[in-house]
């Protein structure tokens, strides 16, 4: 053991000296090598939302949640599916769930969904209904 740290202390203490035969390649080339990596591209757009999702909860205005009341009257009547983002305390992030509104409490300030999901209105940070386009695909329209 003691014979392999004096190896390893003589290699460190060493001076380099370059070869020869092979010069030292450019820094320009040297960094072509590593180009693949640029087949990243969009990843830090990946983050970024994953980052956004993970943010601390945020409180809305009163007119933001007027809005997202109205929205939920809007569900619960029409028995419309809304999707509604929220804070989800059990996790720490934001989540979505798509679902018609079943109930609302104004004193304990809940909103029901039909699968019986419960969600406080103070943890609810968007919701918006989704409409269908001419095609097959569906489209977000955001409202709050």
């Amino acid at each position: 053991m003691k014979n392999r740290e004096h190896l390893r202390d003589e290699l460190i203490s060493k001076e380099y000296i370059p070869a020869r035969n092979h010069p030292r390649m450019p820094r320009t080339k040297r960094a072509a090598q590593f180009a693949p990596f640029a087949a990243l591209t969009g990843f830090e757009q990946e983050v970024a939302l994953i980052r956004e999702k993970y943010q601390r909860k945020r409180y809305l205005d009163q007119a933001a949640q007027t809005q997202i009341w109205t929205l939920l009257t809007q569900s619960m009547t029409e028995h419309r599916p809304l999707t509604i983002e929220y804070f989800n305390e059990a996790v720490g992030y934001y989540d979505e769930v798509t679902g018609v509104v079943t109930n609302l409490d104004n004193r304990r300030q809940e909103c029901i969904l039909a699968n019986k999901q419960v969600m406080y209105l103070e943890n609810i940070g968007g919701a918006w209904f989704r409409q269908k386009s001419r095609e097959t695909s569906a489209k977000n329209t955001r409202l709050v």
